[in-house]
Order: C-alpha cells, then sequence, then structure tokens
C-alpha cells in the first residue's frame, strides 16, 4: 500500500508511449520527454502523457523557457530567500494547448527541436548535473535558440 500510496505508482501503469517530465523543485524549471521507455517517474518529478512527439516538444518548450521560469517565481512557494516548488505552478499560465494547424506552435515546435539537436551534439564538461545543466543553458543562449524560444513563448502566453 505504500508503495502505490493515493495510486501514484498505479497511475503510471502500463506507461503512456510519450511523457514530458519536469522537476518538483529547483530555481530553474526544467523539462524531458521520455519517448517509448517504460519508465516509473519517482516523487522529485511530475509528468504528463502527450499525443506525440510534436506535442512533447510544444510543451518541453514552454516549460524550458527562462521565460515561464521567472513568470511563475512568484507562485512558488519560497525557502530560505529562494523559491522552491514548480508543483503544478508553470500551468496556473495560460499555456494553450497544441494545436498542429497554429503556424506559431509548429514554430516553436521547430525551435524545441533545434535545442534537443544542440543539446544532442554539446559535450558537457565533467562536473555535476547543475554546473551541466548550467552549461548547456548558456551554449542555447550563445546559439540564440534561448531568446527565440523564449520570444515564441512570450507571445503565445499573450
Amino acid at each position: 500500500e505504500q508503495a502505490d500510496y493515493m495510486g501514484k505508482l498505479s497511475r503510471q501503469l502500463p506507461a503512456q508511449p510519450i511523457r514530458v517530465v519536469y522537476n518538483k523543485s529547483g530555481n530553474y524549471l526544467v523539462a524531458a520527454m521520455i519517448n517509448n521507455f517504460p519508465a516509473v517517474i519517482g516523487q522529485q518529478l511530475y509528468w504528463g502523457a502527450v499525443s506525440d512527439v510534436y506535442e512533447g516538444r510544444f510543451l518541453m518548450a514552454f516549460l524550458n523557457s527562462s521565460y515561464v521560469t521567472t513568470s511563475v517565481q512568484h507562485m512558488q512557494s519560497h525557502g530560505e530567500n529562494t523559491p522552491r516548488h514548480f508543483a503544478k505552478v508553470p500551468f496556473r499560465l495560460p499555456i494553450p494547448l497544441y494545436n498542429p494547424s497554429n503556424h506559431e506552435h509548429r514554430r516553436l515546435v521547430s525551435l524545441a527541436e533545434r535545442a534537443e539537436k544542440l543539446a544532442e551534439r554539446t559535450v558537457l564538461p565533467e562536473l555535476g548535473f547543475e554546473a551541466q545543466r548550467t552549461f548547456l543553458r548558456e551554449e542555447l543562449v550563445k546559439e540564440g535558440v534561448s531568446t527565440e524560444i523564449d520570444s515564441a513563448v512570450k507571445l503565445l502566453l499573450k
């Protein structure tokens, strides 16, 4: 009963083929897509099933956007001087449902794919995961992808 407290394990089974996960807490909202991998998601991540990789990239672009991170900071619970838990706070923003016929939605998906490809080819320094995430964020800024995603997200949230 404890392993499946409030159905948090059994609701994940069978595993949905494509899910987007994001961190429960931290200074930066960080999202990833799990594609056709039957993983069980632990308590430090939130997850949601998406219909396809395009919808997954669309949602990941929103959640990984620094614009969204700064937009939700005032809604987060706070620890010693810094925001703590994201919980479901990002979804208080008016994130639209993915519509493949919407040009701006497709543009955001394309930008997310660019970010994904840049992340795949980036050689990360042998440091802790936090320093690696910082390094990757800096690479995305350097390549201009991060700025373009933030602009697209900002436009879609208006």
